[in-house]
């Protein structure tokens, strides 16, 4: 074993090397070297795959074997960190599989322990020592709600003691504000998704009530054993008047109208010419009955968490007022709008639990309606009570042309709303074919729904809507849950149990990102299907503001073996940077490539170069939207992998899908596809070479080798090749004392030679159909010689050099 060279937690190890190691898959025997055999204590250095595996812990034993998996079925290189138990001491180690061929008898690999870990006892400490340090409050229950664990700070919030909570029911907290129906809101909720985070009443042991910040997430331990664990932050807040009874009064108050109007004038005199104000006035409807007290609570703490440099204000018990500076663009107006509406709406967990509210506002414009700061908070209110109440947040200008204009969207984004609370989500199957033989080799899910309205619209419309009303991440986990059910009934159909599936997962936005790929990664572990089948595709557009925390996830779905797919690839700014920063295998080429795809064209050029970079880092490419044959013909050019679009197939549900014929290769299509003539030695031959003839002199041989770039002559003799005068060659013969003053005659009479007596007889010679790759590899191995090339009858038709190839195949 490695000696250790100090006295930390996390003993470093001395440099060594990495040791090899061996699988022979059949027996199921592991050897390695000597030296690794003492490391890891092992009775000797070939011993049974079971005993080797029984070295790793536990909870990484499926990580190895799924890694060994991968590399048997694609022969795909795989290195990965795991802890390993050795004679009662813990050790990290990093283990590499090497590339191999899909399906080989054996595999290799290195292993290196990098240094001594914790040992259970330990880890054990630590994790019970930061559980009970950390300044947030911690409680952990099992699946009937029964206190299992606490931390200091919850007895601290809580004020039971430690011994008084455990095996408590964690009801023992509630607060008696909220009824039963709201408590089996909440649980449905974390059920349903994993977690739930809010805030939410508390109550002491001594009957006080108190607000806290609350996240609450289900765990899966072994055996199926399901805890929940709560973490809880005590908000700096009094909330005593909680009900409409109270008199008593909170510690939170908004600015009241008229410190709202002082602070409307103030931006009025200090604006700059290039700006101007906007003023909204709304109210806010919850199904949950609360008081204004806690309302106005719920508004000004979702207000902060956005960080907007804006005015928040109370008008009255009920109706409240925002304004901010905001560049003279009604479109950014109408955006920044709807964004501060669905922040404070909150998301759709508030609505399981009834504070998610209805929000009517009316909005008012400097310059376009109004001409002084109290005719913007008076058109504002105007505008909020000259309309109805409606079943959805709505918004409400002022100047009716404003109205308007984004009244389209303000219609598809309630009949959305209502779509989706109806649960009305639909998934459609688009085919993907592999060039040239144009076969299925997957499907991408997609999402449908159906709006009750005569409105035309189309798809990419509702997913932008979803995507800024933060409903995007509900609709692709609906979609991805029910494709990984429908993909074993595909590949019975298709008799391909090969056939994969794309998802995708739009990471529209960082604050939701981490938990939509956390929740992603329990999606697909959950299915039970196998994940070598599935590509994860994710929008290249996303907002990647954190990417060395996303790329963690990432990093955890490919190590289950998912492919990971950039959608939408050379539309975002940072597109080379994904590919460098995460395991990607996919590339899609959006579809903006294809629509104006001629030959010659930009478009094709772009293709071409993304292809060539991904190939170059072992990805494949997949070119969406191809909708002609003359796309077909082009694309299959480039040499991308597979195509996508309306050309092989449009989205259909799952029964259509089923209608399709089981052997679906679209072969109506192949004569459209371009067919690659393979490269011949006729191909890359230079016919314009230097021929001379049996007896030529010296004399001619040593002006023709001066006067041309050359390094071989030809020697020809009726036609036919008779052999090859090389420049070496012809130094060799002559006298080194020519054109010197040491010359003599029996130096000069070296130039009376005739070619035949220095050339090289019999020179390697291929026929004009040979392939390139014969031609290629002969030089390889001879590259400072010579190819004669010759036709059907032994007639010399050219010649190959091995840097003249390299000219040939190589463009400018």
């Amino acid at each position: 074993m490695a000696t250790v060279i100090d006295s930390s937690l996390f003993h470093s190890m001395r440099e060594e090397a990495a040791e090899s190691w061996s699988i022979q898959l059949q027996k199921q025997l592991f050897s390695c070297s000597i030296v690794l055999a003492k490391q890891l204590k092992l009775t000797s250095n070939n011993v049974s795959l079971s005993q080797f595996l029984a070295l790793c812990d536990k909870s990484q034993t499926h990580l190895l074997k799924q890694a060994i998996k991968t590399a048997c079925e694609q022969g795909l290189a795989t290195q990965l960190h795991l802890i390993f138990s050795i004679d009662k001491q813990r050790y990290l180690a990093e283990c590499s599989i090497e590339k191999g061929e899909a399906g080989a008898a054996n595999l290799h690999g290195h292993l290196k322990l990098l240094q001594c870990y914790l040992s259970h006892e330990q880890e054990t400490t630590l994790l019970k020592t930061l559980f009970n340090e950390t300044k947030n409050g911690l409680m952990v229950a099992d699946i009937n709600h029964h206190i299992l664990m606490v931390n200091k700070e919850f007895c601290r919030e809580t004020e039971f003691t430690e011994m008084e909570l455990l095996g408590t029911h964690a009801g023992v907290i509630k607060s008696s504000r909220y009824d039963s129906d709201f408590y089996s809101k909440l649980w449905n909720a974390v059920n349903q998704h994993g977690y739930w985070e809010g805030e939410l009443l508390a109550q002491t042991k001594h009957g006080n009530s108190y607000a806290h910040h609350a996240l609450i997430k289900r765990i899966m331990l072994a055996n199926n054993m399901k805890v929940y664990a709560t973490t809880t932050r005590k908000l700096d807040v009094s909330l005593a008047a909680l009900s409409n009874q109270q008199a008593i009064e909170p510690h939170i108050r908004l600015p009241d109208k008229k410190a709202f109007s002082a602070e409307l004038e103030r931006l009025y005199q200090s604006l700059p010419s290039n700006q101007t104000i906007v003023c909204i006035a709304f109210n806010a409807n919850m199904s949950s009955s609360i008081s204004d007290d806690m309302k106005a609570w719920l508004i000004s703490q979702r207000f902060d968490s956005m960080a907007f440099n804006g005015f928040l204000g109370q008008i009255n018990p009920s109706l409240y007022g925002l304004c901010w500076c905001s560049e003279k663009k009604v479109d950014i107006i109408n955006t920044t709008l709807w964004s501060i509406i669905r922040r404070l709406v909150g998301t759709r967990k508030d609505d399981a639990l009834k504070l998610a509210p209805v929000m009517t506002v009316g909005c008012s414009v400097l310059a376009l309606d109004a001409t002084s700061p109290k005719q913007l908070l008076a058109h504002a209110i105007q505008s909020l009570i000259a309309n109805q109440q409606q079943l959805s947040s709505t918004l409400y200008y002022f100047d009716r042309r404003l109205s308007h204009r984004f009244e389209r969207v303000t219609v598809l984004t309630k009949l959305l709303d209502n779509a989706l609370q109806a649960e009305r989500i639909e998934v459609f199957y688009q085919p993907i074919v592999t060039l040239p033989d144009l076969k299925v080799v997957k499907f991408e899910a997609l999402f449908r729904t159906h709006l009750d309205t005569g409105m035309e619209y189309s798809t990419q419309e509702l997913i932008q809507i979803a995507e800024k009303n933060l409903w995007i991440d509900r609709i692709d986990a609906t979609v991805a849950r029910q494709a990984l059910q429908d993909l074993p009934k595909l590949q019975r159909h298709f008799n391909n149990p090969n056939l994969e599936m794309s998802i995708n997962r739009s990471l529209h936005n960082d604050l939701v990102s981490q938990s939509c790929l956390e929740e992603t990664l329990q999606i697909l572990s959950y299915s039970g299907a196998d994940l070598n089948n599935v590509t994860l595709e994710l929008t290249e557009s996303a907002f990647f503001q954190d990417l060395t925390r996303q790329k963690q996830w990432i990093n955890k779905l490919s190590k289950i073996g998912v492919k990971i797919a950039i959608d939408d690839f050379g539309t975002g700014y940072s597109s080379f940077s994904y590919l460098l920063n995460l395991p990607v295998s996919i590339v899609k080429i959006d579809k903006l490539f294809v629509d104006n795809l001629k030959e010659n064209s930009c478009e094709l050029a772009m293709i071409e170069m993304l292809s060539a970079l991904t190939h170059k880092i072992g990805g494949k490419v997949i070119v969406e939207g191809v909708e002609s044959v003359q796309q077909l013909n082009i694309l299959s050019r480039v040499k991308v992998d597979m195509l996508q679009g309306y050309l092989f197939s449009k989205p259909r549900n799952l029964a259509d899908t089923l209608q399709l014929e089981s052997e679906n290769t679209f072969v109506h299509l192949t004569p459209h596809v371009y067919c690659h003539a393979e490269l011949t030695a006729a191909d890359v031959m230079e016919k314009d070479f230097i021929a001379i003839s049996l007896d030529d002199r010296l004399r001619k041989v040593k002006q023709l080798f001066a006067q041309h770039p050359v390094d071989h002559l030809v020697v020809i003799e009726n036609s036919q090749c008779q052999g090859i005068v090389t420049r070496a060659a012809l130094f060799q013969a002559l006298s080194p004392y020519i054109n010197t003053k040491s010359e003599q005659h029996r130096d000069a009479v070296t130039l009376n030679k005739r070619a035949h007596q220095i050339m090289k007889k019999s020179p390697k010679t291929m026929m004009t159909t040979s392939p390139i790759e014969q031609c290629s590899q002969w030089l390889l191995e001879h590259s400072q010689d010579i190819i004669i090339v010759t036709g059907s009858v032994d007639v010399c038709m050219g010649v190959i050099t091995a840097k003249e190839m390299l000219r040939q195949l190589i463009p400018n």
